[in-house]
């Protein structure tokens, strides 16, 4: 299996191309405008060298480009680690250090966080930035350019890890609770049983992508529920 291709199945884009899947400002993403920009990063991330299990951290507001990025590396059997927008120099640097990120992708407006932590990073890492240039360092939607809009997913275990995210750290230092592949599987339950939520529904949640109540109660179950997320 596949958690990315259990949110945004091939067979499922298929059925309705042409719905919105994600609703961001005035823009409206299809399904199949997504599942192609999910394939071009993930080809990207490829191109990187990015292999199974390892992680990419994510410090990056949400957008449709987020979320597409989210699940293209799920879906080359990497690791997502979206990160709070609000972490200090102090808190990114652990979080690195911890998940020993292969690659960073980073808000532009928080390249100085980043910055004053990149000394007491102890690994090699690229990072990629996001919504402006900055010196020396290549921009995230580079990587999709050009990219072909097709990718074949990676075939993992259910219970290999999808993606971590951290902790607070009010009880100590931030620590990074796992999600397994099968973890994002089940996410649909709750919206689609308890709560109705069906094809045509708008799903709106104040919280970011960076929390799992709006990937696993608003991103995942949206998508594979055929309703609209709003971001």
């Amino acid at each position: 299996m596949n958690a990315a291709d259990d949110v945004l199945s091939p067979s499922r884009v298929a059925a309705h191309p042409e719905r919105d899947a994600i609703l961001f400002h005035e823009q409206r993403v299809s399904y199949a405008a997504l599942l192609a920009l999910v394939n071009q990063y993930a080809n990207g991330l490829r191109a990187m060298r990015v292999e199974r299990e390892q992680r990419v951290m994510l410090m990056l507001k949400d957008s449709p480009a987020m979320a597409a990025l989210l699940l293209a590396v799920m879906k080359i059997g990497a690791v997502a680690v979206p990160v709070n927008l609000r972490a200090s120099s102090t808190d990114l640097a652990l979080m690195l250090n911890d998940s020993r990120a292969r690659v960073l992708c980073i808000d532009a407006e928080l390249l100085s966080v980043y910055r004053a932590a990149r000394g007491d990073v102890g690994h090699a890492h690229h990072v990629l930035v996001a919504a402006a240039d900055a010196p020396g360092l290549q921009r995230v939607e580079a990587i999709a350019a050009g990219q072909p809009t097709d990718a074949v997913s990676e075939r993992v275990s259910p219970d290999e890890m999808a993606f971590w995210l951290y902790t607070s750290g009010t009880t100590g230092t931030p620590k990074a609770a796992v999600h397994l592949h099968h973890d994002v599987e089940i996410a649909h339950r709750f919206p689609g049983e308890a709560l109705g939520v069906g094809p045509g529904d708008r799903v709106f949640s104040t919280s970011k992508l960076f929390f799992a109540y709006a990937l696993g109660n608003n991103l995942f179950p949206a998508l594979k529920l055929g309703s609209p997320s709003i971001r």
